[in-house]
C-alpha cells in the first residue's frame, strides 16, 4: 500500500496536468476564453454611455463588398458632441482586429454576410441573422428593406465598450436608409436612438430596450407596430391609413367629411382647379403612439416630399381641427412661398374650426393682451426662432388676414409665393395693421369672472420624470402613474412644463421645448385629458430651470434689461395662458419662486396678470418661494390664491421627533395664515414636499447629498403637515412635491420627493381618502 506522502505527491501531479492542459486548451480556444470574458461583470447602459461621451473616436466597421459606398457615405457626415469633433474612423471588417476594436467605441454597418463582426456580436441576442431574412422577437422580416439597430451594446471582445449595430438584409437598402434617416449628422445614432429598432420599408415595426442587467429584451419597454397600415377609407382626395387609432365608423365617416370640405373650401378660396391630390392620411391615437414611430409628437404634421398627413385623432386633442394638409394642397395650386409664415398663415385663416373656434377668437384675446405682434417683430428672424408654435399660427394667420383686407384677395394670391416683408414696405402698412387689429378685435374677449370653481385640492405635482416620449407626459406610462394618483383619494394635479434661462442676470428669449419626449404641448396637453378622465382637475404650473442657479436669483442692473427680461417672460406665460384656456385647465399658476424679480418689480407683474386675464377666463395663482418673498409679496389680492412652496425648515436638530416637527410647522401655519387673512385670498400648498432621506426637516427643499434613506422620517413629516392643514378653512388644499410621470422611477428605496412605493403612501391615501 504507498504511503500517504506517495498518494499526495501523485495527487498534486495530476493537478499539475490538468491545470497545464486547462492552460492550453484556454490558450488555444478563443471562443471559450471569450465566453470566460463575457462572465466578468457587464456594465449598465449608463457605464457604456459614459465611456462614449468621454470617446475622441468611434470605429465604424462595414463589409468589404460595399466598402467604398460606406466610405464615400462617411466621408460626408459630421459628428460634434457639445461642439467638440468625435471623429468617425471607417474600416474594412477584414483589416480589423478584436484588439483594436476593444479599444473604442464601434459602429458595425452592413448585412451579417458582407460583415462578419456583426453575426459574431449579436451572437447572445435573441435575433437570428439568415439568407432568408432577419428573425427577431419570434417574427421573420425578409424583406430587403429590413433593418435592425441596436444601440448601445457591451463590446463582445471588451464588455465595458460600447458597440452599435445597423444591420439588415441588403447592403443598398442599409446605406439609403443611412442617408434618408441620419443625413451628414449622425449624433441621433449615438445620442437619440432607443436599446433596438426594427424598421421594414422605412416603417418602424418594432422599436424597445433591453435590461440594464441581463442585456435581454425588457418587455416593459417593447413597441410592435405590426398590424398598422390598414386602409380605413377612401375618399375623393384621401386614402386614411389606420396606426393603430380606435376610430369609430362614425368617427371615420365625420373624419372623411371634414377633409373633403376643407379641401374643397381651399380650391374655392384660390379659384384654382383640382389638382386631384390623393393624400395618404395616417391616423394615430396619441402623441405618444405618433412620436414613437416618427419621433414627432405634433399633433399634426405634413410631408411635402411624398404628399403625406400624419394626424393625431384622440377626440380632446385632435389635430383634424387644424387640418394641416391644407398646406398639401395650397402648395400644389399656389406653389412654395417665398415668406414660409404665409402658407401656414393662410392655412388656418381658411380653417373655421382651428381650435375648434377658429384664430380669430384666439387672435382676440392675444390682442387685448397686447400679445400680437407688431410689424416690426413679424420681419425678425428672432421672433420667429423665439415664439410659441401656437402664438406664431395665430399671428401669421392674422397678418394674411390683414393683407387680404388691405390688398384684397386678388392681389394677395399674385404676391404669395414672391413676397417678403421689406422694411420700408412694412413701415407705411403700420398705420393700416394697428387699424385692422383695432377694428377686427374691437370686442372685449374676456368677461373675467372671479367665481372659483376649484375643488378643495388633493394633489401633487406630476413632474414629467422620464424625458422618453414613453414615460414622460401623455404616456401610457404616466396615464398608469395617474391612475395610481387617484386610488390614493388625489383629485387634483399639477402639471410642471420646464423652459431655461442660462444666466439669472442676463434676459434671454425663454424657449417653449417642442423635442419628442420632452415637457411640450402636446404631451402636457394629453396628460391634462388623462387627468380629466380620470375625474381629476388640472393645475398648469410652467418652470424655469437655471443650471446651477434658480428663479430666485434673477435680477437685472439696469431698467432697460428688466424691461427685455418682462418682453420675454410675458411672451413665455401668456402663451401657457391661451394653451390652459383652449384646453380648460382648472387653474394656471403664473410663476414659480422669483425671489427678486417679484420683491423688486411688483408692478411689472401687476401688469402682466391684468394681460393674462385677457387671455385665461379662469383662477390664477403664484407660487411664492417660503420665507421673504410668500410673506412680504405686494400682489396677492391681484390674484385668486395665494399660493406658497413650503420648505420652512422644521428642525435643526438630526434627532428628532413627531411632538417638534409639529410644533414647528405650527409656527409655520401662524405665518401662512397671517398673509392669507390680510390678502382675503385662501392658500394654496403649491408644493411642499420632504425627501425620503434621514433628518428631511432640516432642510426640506435641499439634495439628499448622501444622507442615508429614511421612508420613517418622510412620513413623520407628511402627517405633521395633514394634522396640521386639517380643518382650516383659510387652506384651499397641497399639491406635494412630488410624483413621477412612470412608477418605476428611480425603484423603490430611492431618497426622492415622491411617496411612491413608501411608507408615506399610505399616510396619503389615509388623509385623502377622509
Amino acid at each position: 500500500m504507498p504511503s500517504l506522502i506517495t498518494q499526495l505527491s501523485f495527487s498534486l501531479f495530476i493537478v499539475f496536468l490538468l491545470g497545464c492542459l486547462g492552460l492550453l486548451l484556454h490558450c488555444s480556444n478563443p471562443v471559450k476564453a471569450q465566453t470566460e470574458a463575457q462572465a466578468a461583470p457587464i456594465p449598465d447602459r449608463r457605464s457604456l454611455l459614459n465611456q462614449l461621451w468621454q470617446a475622441d473616436t468611434i470605429l465604424v466597421v462595414y463589409g468589404d463588398h460595399q466598402a467604398a459606398a460606406y466610405s464615400e457615405l462617411l466621408a460626408t457626415v459630421q459628428l460634434n458632441r457639445r461642439g467638440k469633433t468625435v471623429i468617425l474612423r471607417g474600416r474594412k471588417a477584414s483589416e480589423v482586429s478584436a484588439a483594436e476594436m476593444a479599444r473604442v467605441p464601434s459602429l458595425l454597418l452592413g448585412t451579417w454576410m458582407g460583415n462578419p463582426w456583426i453575426k459574431h456580436g449579436l451572437s447572445r441576442l435573441p435575433i437570428q441573422l439568415a439568407a432568408n431574412g432577419i428573425h427577431f422577437d419570434d417574427i421573420s422580416f425578409s424583406t430587403q428593406e429590413t433593418i435592425f439597430k441596436l444601440f448601445p451594446y457591451p463590446n463582445p471582445e471588451n464588455p465595458q465598450m460600447p458597440i452599435f449595430f445597423i444591420t439588415g438584409n441588403k447592403e443598398e437598402a442599409i446605406i439609403q436608409f443611412l442617408k434618408e434617416n441620419h443625413g451628414q449628422d449622425w449624433g441621433d445614432i449615438f445620442w437619440g436612438s432607443w436599446g433596438y429598432e426594427l424598421y421594414d420599408q422605412g416603417q418602424p415595426k418594432i422599436l424597445g430596450y433591453l435590461s440594464d442587467t441581463s442585456w435581454q429584451m425588457d418587455k416593459r419597454i417593447h413597441y410592435a407596430f405590426l398590424k398598422n397600415g390598414d386602409t380605413l377609407a377612401n375618399t375623393k382626395h384621401f386614402t386614411f391609413i389606420n396606426q393603430q387609432a380606435d376610430l369609430t365608423p362614425t368617427a371615420v365617416q365625420q373624419l372623411q367629411a371634414a377633409c373633403e370640405a376643407n379641401y374643397e373650401r381651399i380650391l374655392a378660396f384660390t379659384g384654382a382647379k383640382d389638382p386631384s391630390l390623393s393624400i395618404p392620411y395616417h391616423l394615430y391615437p396619441s402623441s405618444e403612439a405618433k412620436g414613437l414611430q416618427l419621433k414627432n409628437t405634433t399633433v399634426a404634421q405634413v410631408d411635402h416630399k411624398t404628399k403625406t398627413a400624419y394626424v393625431v385623432t384622440a377626440e380632446w386633442f385632435s389635430g383634424i381641427s387644424q387640418h394641416l394638409e391644407s398646406a398639401l394642397l395650397l402648395r400644389e395650386v399656389l406653389g412654395t412661398p417665398k415668406w414660409l409664415p404665409f402658407e401656414k398663415g393662410l392655412a388656418t385663416f381658411l380653417n373655421p374650426g382651428w381650435f375648434e373656434k377658429g384664430y380669430h377668437h384666439w387672435a382676440q384675446r392675444l390682442y387685448h393682451a397686447d400679445a400680437l405682434p407688431t410689424l416690426n417683430q413679424l420681419q425678425q428672424d428672432q421672433w420667429w426662432e423665439t415664439t410659441s408654435e401656437l402664438v406664431k399660427t395665430i399671428s401669421a394667420a392674422t397678418f394674411v388676414d390683414f393683407l387680404i383686407a388691405h390688398w384684397g384677395k386678388d392681389e394677395f394670391l399674385k404676391a404669395y409665393t414672391h413676397w417678403t416683408p421689406q422694411t420700408a414696405e412694412m413701415a407705411t402698412l403700420i398705420p393700416f395693421w394697428e387699424t385692422f387689429k383695432a377694428s377686427r378685435f374691437k370686442e372685449e374677449a374676456i368677461i373675467v369672472s372671479n367665481k372659483l370653481n376649484l375643488p378643495y385640492c388633493k394633489g401633487f405635482n406630476f413632474a414629467h420624470e422620464g424625458y422618453r416620449v414613453y414615460n414622460g407626459y401623455g404616456s401610457a406610462q404616466a396615464l398608469q402613474s395617474m391612475e395610481k394618483l387617484r386610488q390614493l383619494g388625489t383629485n387634483v394635479i399639477g402639471l410642471v412644463p420646464y423652459s431655461f434661462m442660462r444666466d439669472p442676470n442676463t434676459p434671454s428669449p425663454i424657449p417653449n421645448v417642442e423635442g419628442p419626449g420632452m415637457e411640450n404641448d402636446e404631451s402636457t396637453v394629453f396628460s391634462h385629458y388623462h387627468a380629466k378622465t380620470l375625474g381629476l382637475a388640472t393645475m398648469l404650473k410652467p418652470q424655469i430651470w437655471l443650471g446651477g442657479s434658480w428663479p430666485g436669483d434673477i435680477s437685472f442692473d439696469t431698467d432697460e434689461k428688466w424691461h427685455t427680461f418682462f418682453d420675454y417672460y410675458s411672451r413665455w406665460i401668456i402663451h401657457y395662458a391661451l394653451l390652459a384656456e383652449i384646453h380648460h385647465f382648472d387653474i394656471l399658476c403664473i410663476g414659480v419662486e422669483f425671489v427678486k424679480a417679484t420683491t423688486q418689480q411688483p408692478e411689472e407683474w401687476r401688469k402682466l396678470i391684468a394681460r393674462i386675464r385677457q387671455v385665461y377666463s379662469g383662477p390664477i395663482t403664484y407660487a411664492a418661494n417660503w420665507g421673504e418673498e410668500f410673506e412680504q409679496l405686494s400682489f396677492w389680492k391681484d390674484l385668486d390664491y395665494i399660493g406658497l412652496n413650503c420648505y420652512y425648515p422644521l428642525s435643526k436638530a438630526e434627532q428628532s421627533n413627531k411632538k417638534v416637527l409639529a410644533a414647528a410647522f405650527k409656527e409655520v401655519m401662524k405665518k401662512a395664515e397671517k398673509v392669507s387673512r390680510e390678502a382675503q385670498r385662501p392658500l394654496l400648498f403649491t408644493e411642499i414636499g420632504f425627501r425620503s432621506i434621514q433628518s428631511p426637516w432640516i432642510n426640506p427643499h435641499a439634495e439628499a447629498e448622501g444622507r442615508a434613506f429614511n421612508e420613517d422620517h418622510q412620513d413623520w413629516c407628511y402627517e405633521t403637515v395633514f394634522k396640521a392643514i386639517e380643518g382650516k378653512d383659510w387652506v384651499h388644499g397641497i399639491f406635494w412635491w412630488k410624483w413621477p410621470s412612470y412608477l418605476e422611477y428611480q425603484g423603490r428605496e430611492n431618497t426622492s420627493f415622491t411617496p411612491n412605493k413608501k411608507k408615506a403612501e399610505e399616510t396619503v391615501r389615509r388623509y385623502f381618502g377622509k
